[in-house]
């Protein structure tokens, strides 16, 4: 290896399953540009499989470090990187230059990311976060990527650029088992604690594959993600009537932020001192899916449970404060999105949407706002 030229690792966790046959293809004629139009960097390839992500990626640093590589590019199995799908010499595989030369540029910066989305929720949200007061971890919303290179509190670890040099100051286990934050958090946290910068270029976009037909990318999502506020929702006045609400005494669905427009703390501080209205959370480590697993306690707001008389409540069943004697006291328009989507059915009601996990995420931009809300009614 030439001491003169920068020597870059690619790291790919992968899963035991086949990945995209477009990711398959988009990574051969990825490995085949490097090789033409790269010719001033080494390059080292390690790939690992990742039952728990974290040794994957503990690995791939081990390996990096051990080859003397100078960057890591932490690459996911389910990326796509010529999201134009031009089959021939894309230009988009030039990314990789870009993000070496904001390194190269500025030796203070750790870690820099390229755009993704999120592909496992409703909302398909931008995979960049900033912290809030309380030190929580929450996505951007779409309208604030500004196209250019952005200060991060974490980036995606799907595809992000890494120095080498900070392995040294943050010593190892540099990734741990996702209990509360996941890898790409665990990472850039440490990163900023050791002094450095964590960056995102969002004027590069990377695509996300759902399955082999489906990639989000930001021309994408808005066909791809289901809209809550599009949708009609499921009524059957009659259906309902005979059940007289038996998946109602179960558990209270969730609401989306859609339903408490515009989303405010005094808002929603009004709406819970009501009793109506209560705040749950979902843990990260409970998420199917954990490289999307950014948020620890990823709050969301759903009616109360009767009796239960608390402002935060994680109670896992009991019956909706709305519930009636026979019916809903909520007119259908009025009723919380995952009630909505809810199709009634002759053994029960079947959820079309509106799950724990699709609230959520859906309300994950607004923790810090929940929280203000909560301190407000308390």
């Amino acid at each position: 290896m030439d001491d003169l030229r920068k020597s870059i690792c690619i790291g790919i966790p992968c899963y035991s399953t086949l990945p995209s046959y477009q990711t398959l293809e988009d990574y051969m004629r990825f490995a085949y540009y490097l090789g033409r139009r790269y010719e001033e960097y080494d390059f080292f390839l390690a790939i690992r499989g990742k039952k728990e992500q974290f040794r994957a990626r503990n690995s791939i640093v081990e390996e990096a470090l051990r080859a003397g590589c100078d960057y890591i590019f932490m690459l996911d199995d389910d990326q796509i990187i010529d999201i134009d799908k031009s089959m021939l010499a894309s230009s988009r595989y030039l990314f990789l230059k870009k993000l070496i030369g904001h390194m190269d540029a500025d030796p203070g910066m750790g870690i820099v990311g390229a755009l993704y989305y999120q592909k496992g929720d409703t909302e398909c949200w931008p995979v960049v976060m900033q912290k809030n007061s309380t030190g929580g971890y929450f996505f951007i919303s779409h309208p604030e990527i500004a196209g250019g290179m952005q200060r991060a509190d974490a980036v995606g670890g799907g595809a992000m650029l890494i120095r080498a040099s900070v392995f040294d100051k943050i010593g190892s286990p540099w990734f741990e088992p996702e209990l509360d934050l996941g890898t790409d958090i665990q990472i850039c946290k440490k990163v900023e604690e050791a002094g450095f910068t964590v960056w995102c270029d969002t004027s590069i976009e990377i695509g996300h594959t759902r399955s082999d037909r489906e990639v989000v990318t930001s021309k994408t999502i808005k066909a791809l993600k289901r809209s809550y506020a599009d949708a009609p929702g499921y009524e059957n006045s009659e259906l309902c009537t005979i059940c007289k609400g038996d998946c109602c005494k179960s558990m209270p669905a969730c609401a989306m932020p859609i339903d408490f427009l515009p989303v405010t703390a005094s808002g929603l501080a009004e709406k819970l001192k009501t009793g109506k209205w209560a705040v749950d959370w979902l843990d990260a480590d409970t998420m199917d899916e954990p490289s999307d697993s950014t948020v620890n306690k990823a709050y969301f707001i759903r009616p109360a449970v009767r009796g239960a008389d608390a402002l935060c409540d994680t109670s896992k069943q009991g019956e909706c404060v709305f519930l009636g004697a026979d019916r809903c006291e909520l007119e259908f328009s009025d009723r919380p999105s995952g009630c909505k989507h809810l199709e009634p059915k002759d053994g029960g009601c079947l959820a079309r949407g509106g799950t724990v996990r699709d609230a959520a995420m859906a309300w994950a931009p607004y923790r810090g706002v929940i929280e203000e809300a909560i301190n407000a009614a308390s």
